[in-house]
């Protein structure tokens, strides 16, 4: 029996298909864990910080916390769409980018109910800070490579090299006489 010349199946193509996709699913579960791990620990330090204060964070701040609930529920939806729709590539990463921005809504809604608006702030601006750091290490690190080391260092062998030329302008090169007509010359001054 000979054997077909095309061996892959469309059936053969669908499972390569859905087995990338369901990696490419899977990939993003650790993300997912952490964004749930958290949202439980901020509301569990938000029940705290409101137990002890008597009062309900749905009364003193009650935008935010159905904000926080609106957040979550965006990102349940789009979590499940993630784990149990049909594995098709092309809406993952959106799938992905709701997932994580309705994450950071939800975490950043309740930091804000925990601490000031003024240090939550700062903590936006250094996490936005070491994410550019982050994405243009390479850029930043070759920009400063260029213009710190090797132009500093080409500028510092200029310097070198006029010191060098100003510090042996005054010594011109002459005829050396050797060794013996040195001798000589001493010999006949003592001679005389």
């Amino acid at each position: 029996m000979k054997k077909p010349k095309h061996t892959e199946s469309a059936f053969s193509k669908r499972y390569i298909e859905c087995s990338a996709s369901e990696d490419e699913a899977t990939s993003s579960t650790p993300f997912h864990e952490v964004f749930g791990f958290l949202i439980m620990l901020l509301l569990t330090l938000v029940g705290v910080h409101f137990q002890g204060l008597n009062m309900s964070p749905l009364k003193t701040h009650y935008a935010a916390m159905v904000l926080f609930i609106i957040a979550v529920f965006i990102y349940s939806i789009a979590f499940a769409g993630i784990k149990v729709g049909p594995h098709n590539t092309s809406y993952l990463p959106i799938f992905n980018f709701i997932c994580l921005t309705s994450g950071i809504i939800a975490c950043e809604l309740l930091v804000y109910i925990l601490i000031p608006t003024f240090w939550l702030l700062i903590i936006n601006l250094c996490a936005t800070l070491v994410e550019v750091l982050r994405r243009w290490y390479k850029q930043i690190s070759a920009r400063l490579i260029d213009d710190l080391v090797l132009d500093t260092s080409s500028h510092l062998l200029q310097k070198i090299h006029q010191s060098a030329s100003k510090a042996f302008a005054g010594f011109t090169l002459t005829h050396c006489s050797t060794e013996k007509e040195e001798d000589n010359g001493i010999q006949n001054a003592e001679i005389v």
